[in-house]
């Protein structure tokens, strides 16, 4: 049997809770659309017009068009995430949340790839470039980069979010990097400086794309979710009263924020109180561990597949 028991007054608060948050958490992200959107096309004039045709302004106005694309890819899954279940999709799309860095690890390796292969040109190859541009760029990508924070930071328990933020957090070390250069090629003619910085952009993107993709994989292999042990969980249903014996026990989960666990229980109760011990235990996994969703199965005795094995 399937352990569905809620409050209804609590169910209420939390899903309204919920929705408050989805709307705080989509509004920072339009937020963050709208500001790297814009810093890609100003970024885009200055390197064909002003820059001397700096590959490190066009890396960081390239980097903007990736972070945005992120975003708009962030927001328009997290939206379709929000759909009600249907009897095709019983947990709704939910599991889109984990799909969401994996696009953008796509996106920040293509871009990142084309960025180094172009720095490097410029490295063996240099050209004089304008270095006050270079800085002028990187310095409004810092504070775009602190703004989009200040909006996100309160919602920084969502995974989303927490990927956005790192995000955020190596582009600005990315723009400190062009500042770098920028003051090289500014004050020292070094116009190689100005390569060397855009394959720091490349190589900063190709890493965060690696740490998109480390954090999607625990879902996608249902492994037992972070913070999570599974021996320690296992103790505490055997210790509870009345449980004799624990199999086919599995926790894994179902997106960033929703662990479930499916087991099945051997009892000394009687068949009469199943419910209240599944109810019991499940108020108590809950309390104890970040598991959102169980499906415990009572028996009396071992089941056919616990004797199998």
């Amino acid at each position: 049997m399937h352990d569905h028991v809620h409050n209804e007054n609590g169910r209420d608060h939390t899903h309204d809770h919920a929705k408050a948050s989805s709307r705080g958490i989509l509004f920072g992200i339009k937020v963050g659309i709208g500001l790297n959107m814009t810093l890609f096309l100003s970024h885009l004039i200055v390197f064909f017009f002003f820059s001397g045709k700096s590959i490190a302004v066009l890396g960081a106005s390239l980097e903007n068009l990736a972070h945005g694309t992120v975003l708009i890819i962030s927001y328009t899954l997290i939206s379709l995430s929000q759909r009600p279940p249907t009897a095709k999709y019983t947990y709704g799309l939910k599991r889109l949340d984990a799909a969401t860095p994996v696009f953008n690890a796509w996106v920040l390796s293509i871009i990142g790839i084309f960025i180094i292969l172009e720095g490097t040109k410029r490295i063996i190859n240099p050209r004089e470039v304008i270095g006050w541009t270079m800085m002028l760029v990187a310095g409004l990508d810092i504070t775009s980069n602190i703004v989009q924070f200040a909006v996100m930071r309160t919602h920084f328990r969502n995974e989303t979010i927490k990927s956005i933020v790192v995000h955020i957090a190596l582009d600005s070390a990315a723009s400190l990097a062009v500042i770098i250069g920028g003051f090289m090629v500014y004050q020292f003619a070094f116009f190689g400086a100005d390569g060397f910085a855009a394959v720091a952009i490349g190589l900063l993107s190709i890493g965060l794309a690696l740490v998109f993709v480390r954090r999607s994989l625990p879902v996608f292999l249902a492994r037992v979710p972070r913070g999570i042990h599974l021996t320690k969980v296992e103790t505490y249903i055997r210790n509870f009263p009345g449980v004799t014996d624990i199999h086919e026990l599995h926790i894994w989960p179902i997106t960033h924020s929703m662990n479930s666990i499916d087991c099945h229980i051997v009892h000394a109760w009687s068949p009469d109180d199943a419910d209240r011990l599944r109810e019991q235990l499940r108020a108590l996994l809950h309390k104890n561990f970040p598991i959102h969703h169980s499906v415990i199965q009572c028996e009396t005795k071992k089941c056919a597949i616990a004797q199998e094995v």
